[in-house]
């Protein structure tokens, strides 16, 4: 199972998340779950880096991607933007393959 945290500020903004876990739909290199749930994340990280020019604290293994952003950058619109899409299609796979999946919102 994939499990995804996302992290929200005093303010509501999104701070941060971390995605851990493999889903387990298909043998490793055809998991269209596992894929999509990579895809996302890792376009969310390259977007809130080389688009925004943010420099948050990452941390990459094997089944795990975290990424905490530094403090004040979660107020910047542009990151927000980001970071909400990544929200938006994360909770949609999360829908969509709920034994595969879970979505965890929490207060920073």
């Amino acid at each position: 199972m994939i499990t995804i945290r996302l992290w929200h500020n005093d303010n509501g903004n999104i701070s941060g998340f971390a995605v851990e876990g493999h889903a387990g739909y298909a043998a490793k290199g055809q998991d269209i779950v596992c894929a999509a749930v990579s895809a996302i994340t890792q376009a969310a990280l390259l977007g809130l880096t080389e688009h925004v020019g943010l420099n948050p604290e990452v941390e990459i293994t094997e089944g795990y991607l975290s990424c905490i952003l530094m403090p004040g950058s979660e107020e910047n619109p542009a990151a927000q933007a980001i970071l909400v899409t990544l929200a938006l299609a994360l909770h949609d796979i999360a829908t969509q393959y709920p034994d595969r999946v879970r979505f965890k919102e929490v207060e920073s």
